[in-house]
């Protein structure tokens, strides 16, 4: 329960349900007790807040902030390492009728980890993601990178799971123990390059030698017509959903001890 309820007070703190639930409660007030003042500067921020979150150039400039602590490198300058560790989130698990995963932006993260192995980077990759209790898949999302990782040539000997792990901490912390258990030394860690800042912290404070293998940017690859920067719309929300999810989660982590300081 106390798993499910940090969810969810996760989710109504991004911008959409915090927009909604600001001018559903200046309504209420403007219906109650008639503050007319009160309640349209609540309307107000309600959707100026939702307008400055849904504007493209703003959410790229936000999620470039993060992606730009770990700026994309080649295959040839990245190092050697006992292990490639890749992290969940970037796939649509499949729940039936459904019988194919779906990729996601961040479905980068399991191809770059591929191509990691292919370039002869570390002789394992560990996947690693869980399942959410309230899924209907019969895959973990670890399952579902390693059936990726075969079909894009990775041989099965090489894969390693960590299948249990349902947020940044329980896969690090899992995956910690995983290293012990082989003897591995160092990894590369492969995620989304706005999830790296702290993912490598999560890693880092638990005491593994980790260097960061950043992929994903999306706010370097938008392409749109002179001036539609400006005009707000659902991918840019999305992106800024991101960047709160990032920023939420690092402070959380921080005050529970998972991020040393």
């Amino acid at each position: 329960m106390g798993f499910y309820l940090s969810k969810l007070a996760t989710q109504l703190a991004y911008p959409l349900p915090a927009a909604l639930l600001l001018a559903l409660v200046s309504l209420l007030l403007l219906l109650a007790t008639r503050r007319r003042r009160t309640a349209l500067l609540g309307l107000l921020l309600a959707l100026g807040g939702l307008w400055l979150a849904s504007t493209p150039a703003l959410a790229d400039a936000w999620v470039r902030a993060l992606e730009t602590r770990h700026p994309p490198r080649s295959i040839e300058a990245t190092p050697e390492a006992s292990a490639i560790v890749v992290l969940g989130g970037g796939l649509r698990l499949p729940s039936p009728p459904a019988l194919w995963t779906d990729l996601r932006g961040g479905a980068d993260r399991v191809l770059h980890a591929a191509r990691l192995h292919r370039a002869g980077k570390a002789p394992v990759v560990i996947v690693s993601g869980g399942r959410m209790p309230w899924s209907q898949s019969p895959l973990t999302e670890a399952e579902a990178m390693a059936e990726l990782l075969r079909e894009w040539g990775v041989p099965p000997e090489d894969i390693l799971l960590e299948d249990a792990g349902r947020t940044t901490y329980e896969g690090a912390l899992r995956t910690r123990e995983l290293l012990a258990g082989r003897g591995f030394a160092s990894v590369l860690l492969v995620t989304s390059a706005s999830h790296m800042p702290r993912a490598l912290a999560t890693f880092r404070t638990l005491g593994i030698a980790a260097e960061p293998v950043a992929t994903d940017y999306p706010s370097y690859s938008a392409d749109r017509a002179p001036g539609f920067d400006w005009v707000p719309n659902a991918e840019a929300l999305v992106a800024t959903q991101r960047v709160f999810k990032e920023v939420l989660g690092t402070r959380v982590y921080r005050w529970r001890g998972w991020i040393a300081d």
